[in-house]
């Protein structure tokens, strides 16, 4: 497990977007990186940023296999609608050829082991990509229900009952201990 790729993508004639605009290492108040998620929040938490005057913003986009950007028209059209950088880290997740997970294939469910912690790895990939990339600030949209469980109980090595959160790595409780 590891990150085979870090580059850069930018949109065509793209600088930074938001209202200060400039290049890299242009002197503006704030660097923001905004991950490109799979749903609406990441656009809403871009638009916002895009609008302030002290704030260059860039797009981060986390990619779990090889090649995984350059496939997917939809996420190159946000980019270039933005009209921001993208900078890529890309992972590869194929696990090679353990024979577990090459049963699993064999069966339809894929390579990947259930419940790894996407929303965390993006958060590492960010925190690296701004000292890598001298940006200052990481900003993301996660939902409200992030914070709460999902009904679901089981029984702690004490014998407490604990709330499943299959969403944990996004709430504001991971958010406050990672920063710590």
């Amino acid at each position: 497990l590891g990150c085979t790729r870090v580059e850069s993508a930018a949109a065509p004639g793209a600088g930074f977007a938001g209202g200060a605009g400039g290049e890299p290492g242009a002197s503006l108040a704030r660097r923001v990186l905004c991950p490109l998620g799979g749903g609406k929040d990441s656009l809403v938490v871009f638009d916002l940023l895009r609008r302030q005057d002290d704030v260059a913003v860039s797009w981060l986009y986390v990619s779990d296999s090889v090649g995984e950007y350059e496939k997917s028209s939809r996420l190159q059209a946000i980019v270039t609608r933005s009209g921001a950088p993208c900078h890529i880290f890309e992972h590869d997740f194929s696990y090679g050829q353990v024979p577990d997970f090459r049963a699993r294939m064999h069966l339809g469910l894929g390579p990947r082991p259930a419940g790894h912690p996407w929303a965390a790895l993006v958060s590492f990939d960010a925190a690296l990509a701004c000292v890598m990339l001298g940006f200052d600030t990481v900003a993301v949209g996660n939902e409200h229900s992030a914070n709460f469980g999902n009904g679901i109980f089981l029984e702690g090595d004490c014998g407490e009952r604990l709330e499943v959160n299959h969403q944990f790595d996004k709430s504001l409780e991971f958010e406050r201990a990672f920063h710590g």
